[in-house]
């Protein structure tokens, strides 16, 4: 059994089976040395899309989870391969096809570019099941009394119509 990530957020969006959830920051997140990956720049918002098999609403608390193994895969797609790109074509670029090296490193960043192109390109293709998961809901009491009005209105006036 591979290790459970467990995170808690906020619903900022929902439709169609999926969700946006800004994650809050937990008391490890300040002693955290990737704290500068999950909040870049000046940012304070961490946003993910995950599976909702609850129908939350917007403004519903969430814990999510994700696989430990499918993080560090995903990491390693974004960070590792691109650097082994990079280096390997360097390396190719100078000593098999004789560049200078301002050359060869433009087409080393080039090369590079393109594997984001085609990573930012097939990003939709990822399968449902890596996509992290809502594992529980606490509902935001005023957004579902809300909806259950509207909701039962709606009810009213189609059977007042009849």
């Amino acid at each position: 059994m591979s290790e459970l990530l467990i995170e808690e957020g906020i619903v900022i969006a929902s439709e169609k089976g999926f969700a946006d959830i800004e994650i809050l920051d937990s008391a490890n997140c300040e002693k955290c040395s990737a704290k500068i990956i999950c909040k870049p720049g000046d940012s304070d918002r961490k946003r993910i899309k995950v599976i909702d098999p609850y129908d939350v609403m917007v403004g519903d608390f969430v814990k999510i989870s994700i696989e430990g193994f499918q993080l560090v895969k995903v990491s390693f797609l974004l960070y590792g391969v691109p650097l082994i790109l990079l280096i390997a074509s360097l390396l190719i670029f100078l000593n098999y096809f004789l560049m200078d090296e301002l050359t060869a490193f433009l087409f080393s960043i080039g090369f590079t570019a393109i594997y984001f192109f085609v990573v930012y390109k097939f990003r939709g293709s990822i399968s449902e099941e890596k996509l992290p998961k809502i594992i529980s809901v606490k509902k935001n009491l005023n957004q579902r009394n809300s909806r259950d009005e509207t909701y039962n209105r709606k009810l009213m006036s189609s059977e007042n119509s009849e």
